[in-house]
C-alpha cells in the first residue's frame, strides 16, 4: 500500500512512525530541523496508509515550537520529571497521540496540504473517526 498525505481536517489518532533530521537550508538560517511523521488511524481509508507530519527547528528550549508541541502531547510535567537527564526523541517512536489536522492552501497546488496543527495525549480529543485496533 502507498502512503497518502491528503487527509481531511479534524481530530484523529496517530502513532509516531519516524523522526527525520532536516539539514539547515542556509548557513544563516535557524539551524537543523526535525520532521515528525505519524501514521494516522483513519479506518475509512482502506487502500492507502494515511500519514501526516510536521517539521520543526530542532530546539527543545522552553517556548520553542517543538517544545510546545511536545508539552501539549506528553504533558508539561514530562520535561520537568526528566530534567537534567539526556532525552532521545527516538524513544517517542510508536507512541500514540490525538492529532488535530488542518489544511494549508499553497499557491500553485490544486489540493491543500495537510499538516498537524497540534497534538494531545490519546483519549483527550473528540475524534472524527473511532480508531481501529492496529494490525501491525
Amino acid at each position: 500500500m502507498n502512503n497518502v498525505f491528503h487527509l481531511n481536517e479534524g481530530n484523529y489518532r496517530g502513532q509516531l512512525q519516524t523522526l527525520s533530521v532536516i539539514p539547515p537550508r542556509k548557513k544563516t538560517g535557524p539551524g537543523e530541523g526535525i520532521r515528525l511523521l505519524f501514521r494516522m488511524n483513519i479506518p475509512s481509508i482502506k487502500r492507502e496508509i494515511p500519514m501526516a507530519g510536521r517539521s520543526f527547528v530542532l530546539n527543545l528550549r522552553s517556548k520553542s515550537d517543538l517544545r510546545q508541541f511536545l508539552d501539549d502531547w506528553l504533558g508539561a510535567d514530562f520535561f520537568e520529571s526528566n530534567a537534567g537527564s539526556a532525552f532521545d526523541l527516538e524513544t517517542l517512536i510508536g507512541r500514540e497521540a490525538d492529532l488535530t489536522l488542518a489544511h494549508y492552501h499553497q499557491v500553485g497546488y490544486e489540493k491543500p496540504m495537510t499538516y498537524i496543527q497540534s497534538a494531545s495525549p490519546p483519549g483527550t480529543l473528540k475524534l472524527n473517526e473511532e480508531p481501529a485496533i492496529w494490525k501491525d
